[in-house]
Parts: C-alpha cells; sequence; structure tokens
C-alpha cells in the first residue's frame, strides 16, 4: 500500500494535499498537532477465503470417511486446513496519521509513513518557528 498524502510548507502557510483534495492553513491558524500509529488490514478478503477453505477441510474431515477411506480423508482435509490457515493470517499496513487541528476547530488528517509522524510534527513546528520570508 502507498500513502499519496503530501505536506508542504509555504512561506507562512501549510499546504495538505490528500486524496479527497487540498487545504491550506497559515500557522497561526493552527492550534495543535498531534499523531497516532494506525494499522489497516491488507487483503481482507484472503481471510474470508480462508475461512470458507477451512469449513470445507473440516467439513471433509467429518464426512469424507464416508466417501473414501478415513487416511485419504484425513490427508486431503488437513492440506485444505493448512491452506486456509495460510491465507486467514492477517496483514497489517501500518502508518502515522498526523491532525493539524485549527483554533476554529476544524480537524485536517493526513498520513505519512509509519516511525515519521514525530519528524513531521517538529518539521512544521520547526518551519512556524522561523521568520518568514
Amino acid at each position: 500500500m502507498e500513502i499519496k498524502d503530501k505536506c508542504n510548507i509555504d512561506g507562512k502557510k501549510l499546504r495538505i494535499n490528500t486524496f479527497s483534495g487540498q487545504e491550506s492553513v497559515l500557522f497561526e491558524d493552527i492550534s495543535s498537532l498531534g499523531y497516532k500509529r494506525v494499522a489497516i488490514e491488507e487483503n481482507s478478503s484472503n481471510y474470508l477465503i480462508g475461512g470458507f477453505l477451512l469449513g470445507i477441510g473440516i467439513g471433509g474431515f467429518i464426512f469424507g470417511w464416508i466417501v473414501i477411506s478415513w487416511k485419504i480423508s484425513f490427508v486431503l482435509s488437513l492440506i485444505v486446513i493448512v491452506v486456509g490457515k495460510i491465507l486467514m493470517k492477517k496483514t497489517l499496513f501500518y502508518f502515522d496519521s498526523i491532525s493539524v487541528e485549527t483554533r476554529g476547530g476544524k480537524i485536517i488528517n493526513y498520513a505519512v509513513e509509519d516511525t515519521l509522524g514525530q519528524k513531521e510534527i517538529d518539521r512544521i513546528e520547526e518551519a512556524k518557528r522561523l521568520p518568514n520570508t
């Protein structure tokens, strides 16, 4: 997964580009900055497929001995259960979500790469302290 949000410092203002549009905030209007680490699940459809295969494997083991021998049923069911369990493994994508709150109470969120949240806030705070050109 790729993060496409961008935050640029343009003179006295912060320009935030996200997938939903662009926001601009003057430094003097920023009341607070914060960040938190966020994790979202990737490939959630694999979880459903894995659960389905798990059910088929268990059902095959229970009812397979009626049609075929229990040894073959056991081996085939075990293979299906292992594949289902592998597919059910969750893959998490981590990133930091930056929140910029304005004096008017509006909160603007954008994402940066994992573990870069504090560096991004420090960069914005440093730009606020610099004399404006």
